[in-house]
């Protein structure tokens, strides 16, 4: 991450796929085989930018899912700086309308009231892995 982040690239979506496709080969050179990238993909253009940076990879997209209440739980617990937390929490329900729209996704799990290891086991088998 950088922080301020530049204008041209705000969420530092730019910088993190550039490093994502210069270290991506060290990983398949010592035997990778899957990539699980916790990002927000919110923009259509987000999937081919994936394909670039990580050639020969299909890109599969999860859209995990919570209720507005368990967001704004989470960001308070998570997002320690005010001004972050207000922006996050302000910003919460207008991003999950959004993606919901959007539909880029693949799969969609919920992730409300469950425990990790069950959200990741529904993945995981949702993606064949």
């Amino acid at each position: 991450q950088l922080s301020p982040t530049p204008a041209h690239d705000p969420f530092n979506n730019k910088l993190g796929l550039a490093n994502l496709k210069a270290v991506w080969p060290n990983y398949v050179a010592a035997g990778a085989t899957h990539l699980v990238l916790a990002r927000v993909v919110e923009d259509p253009d987000d999937r081919a930018r994936y394909a670039d940076a990580l050639p020969d990879c299909e890109i599969r997209i999860v859209r995990l899912e919570a209720s507005s209440q368990t967001r704004a739980q989470r960001l308070t617990v998570r997002e320690v700086e005010v001004a972050s937390r207000e922006w996050h929490l302000a910003r919460t329900d207008v991003l999950a309308e959004r993606l919901r729209e959007l539909a880029l996704e693949d799969v969609v799990v919920t992730n409300e009231h469950r425990v990790i290891k069950d959200v990741a086991a529904e993945i995981l088998t949702a993606l064949g892995w």
